[in-house]
């Protein structure tokens, strides 16, 4: 396996007196962060399920994280910053299609998250109560899913790269995926996306899981 320096001996061997270092806020490396970002996620979560060690994405990741590594950029002062894909990022606001701001209205009418009305045994909120367990899928997970009807709604975060954001998410509930597979495996259902979306900046219910971006996807479930 590859060494990988420690900050520590990078900043060492690399940083002078004054200086310092800056990734450039483009879509390339904001893509290898994010990509190794959920690759390190997943196989975090099939590490906790007990399943098998994927070492083609761990290998993926190292990948990834030394291309972030070979974009950084060392810079004597703040001024050299100006004008460049280094200076610090600003969030956008996003040009939303028809079908975009429907769904967005759509969701903000709805309430709060898991305030629906749920049939008791149903698969929907059987999920909910699962993903509501902190111990076995961490504090963060129970404001990421929701019911939509007879489906499930399950939300991620990013700052930049939504693209590779929402790919990476959808990459994780189609086959060979982490959570398709522990679906399948485990709990005996096959989910199917219906529905995939993005968020440039969270709004209405996806506000309490994030401030930054927001993607998701809706799944239904057949057993």
């Amino acid at each position: 396996m590859k060494h990988i320096p420690t900050f520590e001996s990078f900043v060492n061997e690399n940083l002078n007196e004054g200086a310092f270092f800056r990734l450039p806020k483009d879509k390339k490396t904001g893509d290898d962060f994010y990509i190794a970002k959920k690759n390190i996620e997943q196989l975090y979560d099939a590490y906790v399920a007990g399943q098998d060690f994927n070492d083609k994405w761990f290998d993926e990741t190292l990948k990834h994280l030394e291309n972030v590594k070979k974009a950084a950029k060392k810079f004597n002062s703040p001024d050299e910053l100006e004008g460049t894909v280094y200076e610090a990022y600003k969030l956008i606001e996003p040009k939303l299609n028809a079908e975009e701001k429907q769904y967005l209205k759509s969701i903000s009418r709805t309430p709060f998250m898991n305030e629906e009305i749920l049939n008791e045994g149903t698969i929907v909120s059987d999920l909910i109560k699962m993903f509501g367990d902190a111990k076995e899928w961490g504090p963060e997970m129970k404001d990421r899913v929701y019911a939509k009807g007879n489906n499930l709604v399950f939300v991620d975060s990013f700052y930049y790269g939504g693209d590779a954001a929402l790919e990476s998410l959808k990459k994780s509930w189609l086959p060979g995926g982490n959570y398709y597979e522990y679906f399948i495996k485990e709990l005996k259902l096959k989910p199917t996306i219906v529905f995939a979306f993005s968020e440039m900046k969270a709004v209405g219910r996806h506000k309490k899981f994030t401030d930054n971006g927001v993607v998701g996807v809706e799944l239904s479930f057949e057993k």
